[in-house]
């Protein structure tokens, strides 16, 4: 039986009737796709309210989701993200290793998000605020990959070649806004845009490919990402996006929407950029933050190692993982100290040339839909986007 589309027909009084046509007929329903940004705003029902540092949010304890408020500007309508112990927020991107494995990742959540077209390249800043202006703008899935892929410094670059000349195949583009002094002059440094975890993540892990790595070592070592990388299906399926670059100089009395705060302003050291553009970053201290349940944590992030209430705040975060975890934002008060989450569970910083543990985290692209879910033999179930 051939198939043919049918566009015009009368239903009344529960019979169809269709033109022309006579004979045995099959009617078939067509599902209509929805992104996989739609798929989790529609999966978010609101029921239940959390208060952390004075600020009311909505919560779906049903799924797992927090919708941030964008840092608790807004009572609705912010960033939506997983949160709690154990969401289901397992992603199957088509990333395998070299045996053909399944890699994991996990959503953060989805956010309205700046990134580069041909047309709007994201490189300019028009009106001088330290953002940049001609760049496109859609609500986009945030993913950070399951397993560490190793520990690596931040930024390390022997004193012998001083600032990385290796050049970013992705054409990543840093916006300097604030004048003075020197980047890339000393061995490590908290300029994302010139960190050598930044070209490891966007040309050797991007492409699974292998590099040679000063980790916090004179000596180098070969870093072999062919069967860590992202696969070519995965590849295809990562936007180019804008990521906030802010930092702050004192931090231990900031909630999730302090850092939130300060993590998209313009502080940062001197001569370093606010914003770069690239398709491999890593988690915000916000990210982490609000990835606790905010009703059984009712502390700071620098405190997120309390032992209150059994250790609550990093016992119901799923981003904690009992090791250090580098974050991507920089202390300003320092030219080479960078957030993280300490293996204890608190938000802290430490210096750009410790090796540390590296998550990669990227944006998918908006067109990418649900297609399937999957349970892997360990009993995690994961949804399949294509």
């Amino acid at each position: 039986m051939s198939e043919v589309e049918i566009t015009e027909y009368t239903y009344e009084n529960g019979i169809l009737s269709i033109p022309n046509v006579s004979g045995d007929i099959e009617i078939k329903k067509v599902e209509e796709q929805v992104t996989l940004a739609q798929y989790i705003t529609n999966l978010y029902t609101p029921n239940s309210t959390v208060t952390n540092n004075s600020i009311t949010y909505n919560i779906d304890t049903t799924n797992g989701i927090i919708d941030d408020g964008l840092g608790g500007t807004v009572s609705n309508g912010g960033n939506l993200r997983y949160y709690g112990a154990s969401p289901n927020n397992y992603i199957d991107i088509g990333d395998r290793d070299a045996s053909g494995n399944i890699i994991l990742w996990r959503i953060i959540g989805v956010f309205e998000t700046k990134y580069a077209t041909d047309e709007l390249p994201c490189n300019t800043d028009n009106d001088s605020d330290g953002h940049y202006d001609n760049c496109a703008s859609e609500k986009l899935v945030k993913i950070i990959r399951n397993e560490s892929i190793g520990d690596y410094s931040w930024d390390y670059k022997p004193t012998s070649t001083g600032t990385s000349s290796t050049e970013n195949t992705l054409k990543a583009t840093p916006l300097i806004v604030i004048g003075g002094g020197s980047v890339g002059d000393s061995t490590y440094d908290n300029n994302w845009s010139e960190a050598t975890l930044q070209i490891l993540l966007n040309e050797t892990y991007y492409n699974s490919s292998t590099t040679s790595y000063y980790n916090n070592s004179e000596a180098s070592i070969t870093v072999d990402l062919t069967g860590e990388g992202l696969s070519e299906v995965a590849r295809n399926k990562v936007e180019n996006v804008l990521w906030n670059l802010g930092g702050t100089s004192s931090y231990s009395s900031l909630y999730s929407n302090g850092f939130y705060s300060v993590e998209r302003g313009t502080t940062v050291y001197s001569g370093n950029p606010t914003e770069w553009v690239g398709k491999i970053g890593l988690m915000y201290p916000s990210d982490y933050g609000y990835a606790t349940d905010l009703g059984s944590c009712s502390e700071t992030l620098y405190s997120y190692s309390s032992s209150t209430s059994s250790y609550a705040c990093r016992t119901n975060d799923w981003l904690y993982n009992s090791d250090f975890q580098w974050t991507m934002s920089p202390r300003s008060s320092s030219s080479s100290d960078v957030f993280l989450v300490n293996s204890a569970g608190f938000v802290g910083s430490d210096n750009a040339r410790y090796s540390r543990g590296v998550r990669p985290v990227l944006y998918l692209k908006s067109d990418l839909s649900v297609v399937g879910e999957g349970t892997t033999s360990e009993g995690i179930n994961y949804y399949v986007v294509d």
